[in-house]
């Protein structure tokens, strides 16, 4: 139940970030409404009916495309930043460009570090459904690289070359290009869709989720349970987006608290309780040998193992201990930060 809960806080946290941004990218393009409620009220009314079809596997054919757009937006945003100030960032970066000045900058850098490597919380449900299951450690290390490399590539690689003339990302970096161009028009538009299209692919196993726990609604014949249940998320989220319009505190938050939570709090403590149980169980296995001989070499076998399950207990505790003072003091000190800036 705690797992299905920080799931679940994890994925609407998500797309209160994706409504956020979605908000933030329309208000500076022709097609908005003139206002921030109306904007995020037309999110609700093309993403809700989507989260309510069956089947969305339509939706996942867009994903090539959602990516294509990202790398088209990317190189225009370093297009951009070439020709405003070419190279010269490069000697404007002082060892203080390093580090964040202030704790919580440090605190906002690691919610948003760690929300970027927030997918192995939600593979977990997609495990059980894949061809070869045994696969997927070695396709996720793959994937963190790739992801690792690119963020670091294209984090540091925009904040260098736009320093001369935006020392400071306060917002996304699509809030720094130029208003009058059409092709940071389409740039916008064109990620807004892809958040669009992404979004109730994330709340379906919301609602999923949700719908679960209700066992005395039979939702099998009243359908329109589902539907309300559904709709009233995208609201739920659309209402948190507008109130708090803050892309980068959202992100911020949602790692430090959710993800921190789902990767580094509760893979140790279920394996702290898994190994606890297992060395207690095979505690009784030496009543059971037949032979002095026999028992002696399954006692010299059993300490190694012992051994080893000591030092991986003592790992265990530490990444615990770790992730939960760095989850309560980052969690703290960006949600004050984001009253703050609200």
């Amino acid at each position: 139940h705690i797992m299905d809960v920080a799931l679940l806080v994890l994925l609407l946290g998500v797309v209160i970030a994706y409504e956020d941004a979605i908000i933030s990218f329309v208000s500076l393009t022709p097609v908005t409404t003139g206002s921030a409620a109306l904007d995020s009220l037309a999110t609700v009314l093309i993403i809700a009916p989507l989260t309510c079809v069956e089947d969305l596997h339509f939706l996942s054919k867009t994903s090539a495309l959602g990516i294509f757009i990202i790398f088209i937006s990317f190189a225009v945003i370093f297009a951009s930043g070439l020709i405003e100030n070419r190279l010269s960032g490069i000697w404007d970066v002082s060892w203080d460009d390093m580090w964040p000045n202030s704790l919580t900058g440090a605190c906002n850098w690691f919610g948003v570090t760690v929300f970027g490597f927030g997918a192995v919380p939600i593979t977990f449900n997609l495990v059980e459904s894949m061809q070869d299951p045994r696969g997927m450690p070695r396709a996720t290390e793959i994937a963190l690289w790739i992801v690792g490399c690119t963020y670091a590539i294209i984090g540091n690689g925009i904040g260098i070359l736009f320093k001369p003339s935006v020392p400071e990302f306060k917002s996304d970096v699509l809030q720094e290009l130029p208003d009058s161009s059409w092709i940071p028009t389409m740039i916008r538009v064109s990620m807004s869709l892809v958040l669009t299209i992404t979004a109730p692919i994330l709340l379906v196993p919301c609602a999923e989720i949700i719908e679960g726990k209700l066992r005395m609604v039979d939702l099998e014949h009243k359908p329109q349970y589902r539907i309300l249940i559904r709709f009233g998320m995208c609201f739920f989220c659309a209402s948190v987006a507008f109130i708090v319009p803050s892309f980068v505190h959202i992100i911020s938050f949602i790692g430090a608290f959710c993800v921190v939570l789902t990767s580094f709090v509760f893979p140790p403590l279920l394996h702290l309780a898994l190994l606890r149980k297992k060395m207690s169980e095979t505690e009784g296995v030496r009543l059971f040998k037949r032979s002095d001989k026999e028992l002696g070499r399954f006692a010299k076998k059993q300490d190694e193992t012992e051994r080893y399950w000591r030092r991986t207990l003592q790992v265990d505790a530490v990444l615990l201990l770790l992730g939960t003072i760095l989850s309560l003091l980052a969690s703290v000190v960006i949600f004050l930060d984001l009253i703050r800036a609200s």
